[in-house]
Formats: C-alpha cells, sequence, structure tokens
C-alpha cells in the first residue's frame, strides 16, 4: 500500500527534522531543503552515485511502537547496517510538535535503492528518505 493516501502520515514524515551527526555536531535538514556545505561534501563522497538515505526501525508502518519493541528494532537494524560495506552516521528524526518521541535513524551510505527498499520493507517502514546533492526526498514503500 502507498502511504502517501494517508495525509496524516504523509505530513509527518514531511515536517519531521532530520538530524545527522558528524564530526560531534548535529545538523538538521528537511524534506525539500538544500544540504549545509558540509553533509553535502559527505553526501557527494560516500554515497552511491551520490545518494544517501535515511532509515529508522522505529513505529512500524507509523504506528507508535513500544519504547522497548522501538529498541529491539533499533537493534536489528543497526546490526543490519553495520554488517554490510556500508558507511553510515547516526541520526534521528524529530517531530517539531513534539507529539512523537525523537526516533534514532541512520544515514546510510553505500547501499542501492532496491536493498535499503528492502531493509525498510524488512523493519515495516512506511517511507524512507533520499538524501541526494539537491536535497532530501521521500521514497514511499509499496
Amino acid at each position: 500500500m502507498n502511504r502517501t493516501d494517508t495525509p496524516d502520515l504523509a505530513s509527518a514524515f514531511e515536517t519531521a527534522a532530520y538530524q545527522v551527526r558528524l564530526d560531534r555536531e548535529w545538523y538538521t535538514v528537511a524534506i525539500a531543503s538544500p544540504l549545509p556545505p558540509m553533509l553535502h561534501t559527505w553526501v557527494t563522497t560516500h554515497g552511491r552515485h551520490g545518494v544517501v538515505w535515511i532509515i529508522t526501525a522505529h513505529n512500524p508502518g507509523g504506528r507508535r511502537a513500544t519504547a522497548a519493541d522501538n529498541q529491539l528494532h533499533d537493534r536489528a537494524l543497526r546490526d543490519a547496517v553495520m554488517h554490510r560495506p556500508w558507511h553510515w552516521l547516526m541520526a534521528r528524526n524529530r517531530d517539531p510538535t513534539g507529539q512523537w518521541p525523537d526516533e534514532p535513524a541512520y544515514w546510510v551510505a553505500g547501499p542501492d535503492a532496491d536493498s535499503i527498499r528492502q531493509l525498510a520493507m524488512r523493519f515495516g517502514q512506511a517511507a524512507i528518505v533520499r538524501v541526494d546533492e539537491r536535497g532530501l526526498s521521500l521514497d514511499w514503500m509499496p
């Protein structure tokens, strides 16, 4: 099911603050916004064909999960990311309204689109975020 037909879920993804930690600093970016120079450099240097992905395992399907379930899924995702030949950075997805807790996430450089989509679907994610030199865009799961 394409999640773009769920206005609340689409709005949550589109208005989220996506943060990544690079060189001990947190950078905040948003959908359809340009990347700060440091992130632009990291994406173009490490990304496969200049593309990096933001993925989380929290709150599958856009439904609130328990803290214990989210931690369990996050550990499994971290293991999956770390055991592949990919570059990655710690990240978090933030709800600017404060209605949802921060979601730990990963900026992952190296996978092709099919591999990262399969990983996202394995963890029940409604969408992942594609990051390239133009900025961020949503990639909805089928």
